[in-house]
């Protein structure tokens, strides 16, 4: 199993998991999320560039302690791993989802190509106009810019091509690594 990182994108914060060779190894929890993100730097709706850039470059900064959690420019074979309201979102436009199907979702594939340019298309669109985009469901058309945001931050950190998105939580992924360890260890 190759080296991966998990990416969960909250509210108010962002987890990193660290995997290697299918076992999680460690993780931190950075104080930065959406809300925190789009109340700090986003006043105009849609925003301005000026706006996504401050976005943008608060989103890297955020993601600079997190050392070999998100390894600069790793080796090829390693993987991002994105789950969350953001990465469900995202997959969902990338599918062109009408209705959230987490059975296509779970696993998909996005390259950082289809990645930018939903960034850009969400980010250059009013809040309430992200709604008419397949994939975007209520409640997320405010805050899907700063979280695209954060996740082009760990893909760029990275030097990753595309990430995958997974439909469990971090929480869930937890219990299930550490009931695999226990059941391994009796």
């Amino acid at each position: 199993m190759r080296d991966a990182a998990l990416v969960d994108i909250g509210g108010g914060s962002t987890e990193v998991v660290r995997i290697e060779a299918g076992k999680v190894v460690r993780g931190a929890s950075f104080p930065v999320g959406v809300v925190r993100l789009t109340e700090r730097f986003v006043r105009t709706d849609p925003p301005t560039s000026a706006e996504l850039a401050s976005l943008e470059a608060a989103a890297r900064s955020a993601l600079e302690p997190a050392g070999d959690l998100l390894p600069m420019r790793c080796a090829p074979a390693f993987e991002l791993i994105a789950n969350s309201g953001t990465a469900t979102t995202l997959a969902a436009v990338d599918l062109e989802l009408a209705e959230l199907d987490q059975d296509r979702i779970r696993g998909h594939l996005v390259t950082r190509e289809a990645v930018n340019g939903i960034y850009r298309r969400l980010a250059a669109i009013p809040a309430v106009s992200r709604l008419e985009v397949p994939g975007v469901e209520a409640g997320r058309e405010d805050l899907i810019v700063a979280g695209l945001a954060l996740l082009r931050a760990a893909m760029d950190r990275v030097g990753t091509n595309r990430v995958r998105v997974s439909t469990g939580g971090l929480l869930e992924g937890l219990l299930v690594d550490r009931v695999r360890g226990s059941a391994l260890e009796e």
